[in-house]
C-alpha cells in the first residue's frame, strides 16, 4: 500500500507536499503536530497520537542506447548510432567522473563519421568530430 503524504491531493503536489512536512508526533484527531507526549494543545485533551516519519532521496539514472543496421548476408554493420550516457576510462577519468554524454554516427553506406562528447553535468563540449568515414578511419 502506498501513502500519499498528508495535504497531498494528487501525485504531482507529492513532492511539494512531502517538503513541508517534517517528522514528529501528530494527534489522531484533528492530525496537527503535537509538541507533548500525549497532550494536544489544539483538542486541548489526551489524545493517541500517530508517528510519522518522512524520508526522502533522489535517484538519478544515467542510460544509453546502441542501434545498429544490417544487411542480409553481410556480417559487418552499416549503421550504427551510439547516443547517451557513459562511464569516463582513461587519464580523464579523475576529472570526468561522473561520466560523458556521448552520441556517434557511423554510417558506411553515406561515407560519414559524426561524433560529440559532452561532459555529462555542464553539457560543455570535450570533443567533436564531423568528417568522411575514409578519412577517419587513416
Amino acid at each position: 500500500m502506498v501513502y500519499q503524504p498528508y495535504g497531498a491531493k494528487n501525485w504531482q503536489s507529492f513532492g511539494k507536499c512531502i517538503k513541508k512536512q517534517k517528522s514528529g508526533r501528530f494527534c489522531k484527531e484533528c492530525e496537527r503536530r503535537m509538541f507533548f507526549q500525549n497532550f494536544c494543545l489544539w483538542c486541548m485533551k489526551k489524545v493517541n497520537f500517530d508517528i510519522r516519519i518522512f524520508v526522502s532521496d533522489t535517484i538519478s539514472i544515467q542510460d544509453s542506447t546502441k542501434l545498429r543496421k544490417y544487411k542480409g548476408g553481410i556480417k559487418k554493420f552499416f549503421v550504427e548510432i551510439i547516443s547517451g550516457w557513459f562511464p569516463t576510462k582513461g587519464p580523464l577519468a579523475e576529472k570526468l567522473s561522473n561520466g560523458v554524454e556521448k552520441s556517434r554516427i557511423i554510417d558506411r553506406e553515406k561515407d560519414e563519421y559524426h561524433e560529440v562528447v559532452k561532459e555529462y553535468k555542464t553539457g560543455k563540449v570535450i570533443h567533436e568530430c564531423h568528417e568522411p568515414l575514409s578519412k577517419h578511419k587513416k
